[in-house]
């Protein structure tokens, strides 16, 4: 999930369009199918409120603590009033869908995934180590860049 948002100041780097560049090399890794949706779009049919504005910066910031604190395998929620975390491995084990309902049929017919296909990828599925592994070394680089821009400024 990549969330954008614009910036008034001309010193924050504006991220956009990097939903599209992620699904692409996502698509490039995998070999499937890739697409990315504005969820403001797609939840509310236009543009966000205040308070979509608001949850979507918690949970932004509340995945980059995540990534501190090396909390790979989890995932952001939110637990009114606050953002929580939890491990993905347990959230996936809850499920209030019917898996052989109407909606999941026509969603496969349409190629979607729901995750459970890890076995077809073309790559070996280690999520933490592959994460840590890639995630250490863009971090460690994008600290870099922030001291030698701070340098300069």
């Amino acid at each position: 999930l990549v969330l954008q948002e614009r910036r008034k100041d001309d010193q924050q780097v504006r991220l956009g369009g990097v939903g599209s560049i992620i699904a692409h090399e996502i698509e490039r890794r995998t070999g499937k199918e890739t697409r990315t949706v504005v969820l403001g779009h797609l939840q509310r049919g236009g543009a966000p409120t205040t308070f979509d504005r608001v949850v979507a910066t918690q949970f932004g910031a509340h995945a980059v603590r995540l990534i501190i604190e090396r909390k790979f395998g989890h995932m952001v929620c939110y637990q009114p009033p606050q953002m929580d975390s939890v491990p993905i491995i347990d959230a996936i084990q809850l499920s209030t869908v019917d898996i052989d309902g109407t909606a999941v049929q026509a969603a496969r017919a349409l190629g979607i995934s729901f995750g459970n296909d890890f076995h077809d990828l073309p790559f070996k599925y280690q999520p933490e180590a592959t994460v840590a592994a890639s995630t250490d070394k863009q971090l460690d680089e994008a600290v870099a860049r922030r001291k030698a821009k701070t340098a300069k400024a």
